[in-house]
């Protein structure tokens, strides 16, 4: 199995929601894992974060996403099972935290 790395992802410019370029991105570099910033997609239900995860990455990934309804959360997208997650808050803002 040939193993692209892991990939730290940003990419919504000023929406703060995943765009159709930066699926092309995730499409085109193949990463096995992603820690992503800003996870938000459509209206944030768990259809379309399958149906994201899916098309991007393959029906094989996983994925975990801070919850709570935070404005801007951060998640984690991967190839490999998720066993354990969580949440860390941030004491500097209140709109996100660590994944």
């Amino acid at each position: 199995m040939l193993l692209s790395g892991i990939m730290a992802a940003n990419l919504n410019g000023q929406t703060q929601s995943i765009q159709p370029f930066a699926i092309r991105i995730f499409k085109g570099l193949k990463p096995d894992v992603v820690c992503i910033r800003e996870f938000n997609y459509n209206n944030n239900t768990a259809a379309d974060f399958r149906s994201l995860i899916d098309d991007a990455f393959g029906t094989n990934y996983v994925y975990y996403r801070e919850p709570g309804g935070l404005q801007i959360p951060n998640g984690i997208i991967s190839r490999y099972p998720i066993i354990a997650s969580g949440r860390w808050a941030d004491s500097q803002v209140s709109n996100r935290g660590f994944a």
